[in-house]
């Protein structure tokens, strides 16, 4: 990460987990506040999404993910003391990290108060929750996106 250089960076950008009635919960999230991050580095450019609390932590070769409950995640890190970790933190289940060459779609749409949101759809079919913008910046993201990749509308 010490090769990565910063294209385009938001805090304040939130996404909102829908629970069904049933599995209404003491606790729940409503809202994951967090930032997007877009770098460059020496093996591509990559979309990332660390949830506010969890900007220390280090980002895993591999995780697994739970139901909501425990994550098991894999760094190798080179040095002969792989690690294999459980958390039960459930906002490492927000932590989106992936190459932009993966992305097949995006979408930005206006919600009624000037908040814009946008949908990210990778190329193997896994949509991404929503992204709402609520301090701005998701017209400057598409248009980084579109320096980078061909968009059509």
């Amino acid at each position: 990460m010490a090769n990565d250089k910063i294209l385009f960076q938001r805090s304040h950008v939130f996404i909102k987990e829908q629970l069904p009635h049933r599995e209404l919960r003491v606790g729940s999230f409503d809202e994951i506040t967090g930032r997007i991050t877009i770098i460059q580095n020496e093996r591509g450019k990559f979309f990332r999404f660390i949830p506010t609390g969890l900007e220390d932590t280090v980002t895993d070769d591999w995780a697994l993910v739970s139901g909501n409950h425990s994550i098991v995640s894999y760094k190798n890190t080179r040095n002969g003391s792989d690690s294999v970790s459980v958390t039960p933190n459930p906002l490492l289940k927000y932590r989106f990290y992936f190459n932009l060459n993966n992305l097949r779609s995006v979408r930005r749409h206006h919600m009624l108060h000037g908040i814009a949101h946008m949908v990210f759809v990778l190329k193997d079919g896994t949509t991404l929750p929503a992204f709402h913008f609520n301090l701005g910046g998701s017209k400057e993201l598409l248009h980084l996106l579109q320096q980078h990749l061909r968009l059509e509308k």
